[in-house]
């Protein structure tokens, strides 16, 4: 089968680009001739970026091209991430799959906010009149009752859980190295991007309290929303709530957006999500085997914490690294195998052949 994936090109700068490119990965090892159209991705100051053609990424054994619109003329089946330009499709009548990569409330907030309703919730809405939409996947069933309400169920392809490439994120390889300043006896890492429903609030807040229990616990913060003013610094409440950190000896690295993700798991003992779903922080975590403290009802992992309550989070907290002192190899071993077993690309290959068969045969 022909397939084009429509998405933002982003390597290390977007969730939504690393999820789509595990995806063109499984589809490539399952056999289908399957490309990639950049659309151009959105800046935080809501600029959209030129889509760029033959630009390479090349990571964990697999390089990705971006071809030029015209490869959906003769396509099979288009999949799209994000918004894709009407001319670019009108040409083929080929049927059209969506990934819903947000949240139900990520999706709603934004426009609730001000933003245009032709991006979002209302856009996805409208999309699913469309005849020529066929389905609608995501990653997370336990949404199912948000999106029947805007969309036609019998449109909606839930599959367990996202792919992961496994072959990239591996609990071996390349590490990254903290400065003597930032390193400490125990390292955790806090990574997710800062969405309009879930931002690291709650889960700082707990990372105070599980340094306080450990002395020696530093917190590496990566993906951190910046200012324009001045640049490259975080809101004043912001810096408020890092300062406490500091206080108690807390406060690692502070990074935005940084390439080579996978080095870092491998540098610290544990993550803190404050997510309850698998994000790309979760799955990439355990696939590199290491423990992932979450919120209550998270799936994957046993260590969980109501993030509403940051004691308990520190409660939690000191419990991996008691596991971890106990029995390392046996906790990292635990994760890899979670790993494995869920976000494999063969398991989502199987998953994600049956919708490519009902919609396109």
């Amino acid at each position: 089968m022909e397939i084009v994936h429509f998405a933002p090109f982003g390597p290390n700068r977007a969730g939504i680009y690393e999820a789509a490119r595990d995806m063109v990965r499984a589809d490539t090892q399952r056999g289908h001739f399957t490309n990639f159209v950049d659309v151009g991705p959105v800046r935080n100051d809501g600029v959209q970026e030129k889509a760029q053609v033959g630009v390479v990424d090349d990571r964990g054994g697999f390089a990705l091209v971006t071809m030029p619109p015209h490869w959906a003329d003769t396509a099979d089946l288009l999949v799209y991430h994000t918004g894709v330009p009407d001319g670019w499709v009108v040409r083929n009548e080929a049927p059209i799959i969506t990934v819903i990569h947000g949240r139900p409330l990520a999706v709603f907030r934004p426009e609730q906010n001000g933003a245009p309703s032709r991006n979002g919730y209302t856009l996805l809405h409208s999309l699913g009149q469309w005849p020529r939409l066929k389905k609608a996947v995501y990653f997370w069933p336990e949404f199912t009752p948000y999106w029947r309400n805007i969309l036609p169920e019998e449109k909606l392809a839930p599959i367990d859980f996202p792919p992961i490439d496994l072959k990239r994120f591996t609990p071996d390889g390349p590490v990254h190295e903290f400065s003597q300043e930032h390193r400490g006896r125990w390292n955790a890492l806090i990574a997710d991007a800062w969405r309009e429903d879930v931002d690291i609030f709650e889960i700082a807040n707990g990372a105070i309290e599980a340094v306080k229990r450990r002395p020696g616990l530093k917190i590496h913060c990566y993906s951190v929303e910046t200012v324009a003013e001045p640049v490259g610094h975080v809101a004043p409440c912001w810096q408020v709530l890092l300062d406490a950190l500091a206080y108690w000896g807390g406060c690692g690295e502070l990074n935005g957006r940084q390439p080579g993700l996978e080095q870092v798991y491998r540098a610290v003992d544990f993550v803190m999500s404050p997510n309850r779903i698998v994000t790309r922080i979760i799955g990439e975590s355990l696939a590199s085997g290491v423990p992932v403290l979450a919120p209550r009802g998270c799936k994957v992992t046993p260590y969980q914490a109501d993030i509403f309550d940051p004691e308990e989070v520190g409660v939690v907290a000191a419990q991996i690294i008691h596991d971890l002192e106990e029995d390392r190899e046996g906790v990292k071993a635990r994760c890899r195998q979670t790993a494995e077993r869920l976000f494999s690309l063969e398991r989502y290959g199987e998953a994600i052949e049956a919708v490519y068969q009902e919609v396109a045969g």
